[in-house]
């Protein structure tokens, strides 16, 4: 209980030095946040679009209904192939006329019998959509097969590259904080050294002086992670609405609460930690114990 009372009495005679700090972590963890939650985001619509059907393949109009089902069903023994869809010729009709519904001269020209049958495959992942799309090509009765792996692929980039870059710049961004508190806590050791050594000569251990420092770096650590995770779920929650229109039926949103209490929790115990290392680091290098 001194140790605590006498941290907070250490910040509240260094108002400036605690602000100091204090923002600098709030950066380092609000950034973090922000990385999280794109990377969550990205990583969501990946799984949304991998599930989609990714390998369209479409039959030569001769090709019999029996030929066709026995391909999908050989797919479906693919332990890699999650869905498998059978669009007949007259089911193709009906979505042709349904995206042209307003053109009525194009629905005048075509008939069910001028479009393919066709199978919609989605995979577990692009590497398997690609396997399929070789093995659909040398199928009896394929006209054409199509792997629509764009998005994907843009987004296996997009994602590589923002954990990179994200990793490097948060590690460059800790390294500051890191040092920020051991300047601010150094110096307040510093400050402290004639009463540092009435507290020796009085036979005080060394947990007892060190406690304060240690405690105050905590302080730091876990007030600015939580003050970073208020402005990160405030601008998210601002920025909801935009996101949704934009997004439409893509998960860019994190659709489990579990998952940003988990974040929530996770950079708490690490501003605890840090700012804990960070005090311990002056501690260290300024109180000679």
């Amino acid at each position: 209980m001194r140790s605590l009372s006498k941290a907070l009495q250490n910040i509240r005679r260094t108002p400036y030095q605690a602000i100091a700090a204090v923002s600098v972590l709030t950066i380092t963890f609000f950034i973090t946040y922000l990385i999280g939650f794109i990377t969550l985001s990205l990583t969501q619509a990946l799984n949304y679009f991998e599930s989609r059907p990714q390998v369209l393949v479409f039959f030569e109009t001769t090709t019999s209904e029996d030929t066709i089902l026995a391909l999908k069903s050989e797919l479906e023994t693919h332990e890699e192939v999650m869905e498998v869809k059978y669009i007949a010729q007259d089911e193709a009709l009906d979505i042709y006329q349904d995206l042209n519904k307003n053109d009525p001269l194009l629905l005048e020209l075509v008939t069910a019998d001028i479009l393919p049958a066709s199978l919609e495959v989605s995979a577990t992942s692009l590497d398997a959509l690609k396997d399929i799309e070789l093995k659909t090509q040398a199928a009896q009765g394929v006209e054409e097969v199509i792997l629509r792996s764009d998005v994907v692929d843009t987004l296996n980039q997009w994602l590589t590259g923002i954990k990179m870059a994200g990793s490097i710049f948060v590690g460059i961004m800790l390294t500051t904080s890191i040092l920020i508190l051991v300047v601010v806590v150094g110096m307040k050791i510093s400050g402290k050294n004639y009463e540092i050594r009435v507290l020796r000569l009085m036979g005080a251990g060394s947990w007892y002086i060190q406690a304060p420092y240690l405690l105050e770096g905590a302080f730091y650590g876990t007030l600015a992670a939580n003050l970073a995770f208020a402005i990160a779920l405030s601008l998210m929650l601002y920025a909801s609405p935009i996101i949704l229109d934009f997004a439409g039926e893509v998960p860019l949103l994190p659709e489990s609460i579990y998952l940003i209490l988990a974040m929530y929790a996770s950079a708490t115990i690490a501003g605890f930690v840090i700012g804990i290392l960070g005090s311990f680091i002056a501690v260290k290098r300024f109180l000679r114990l």
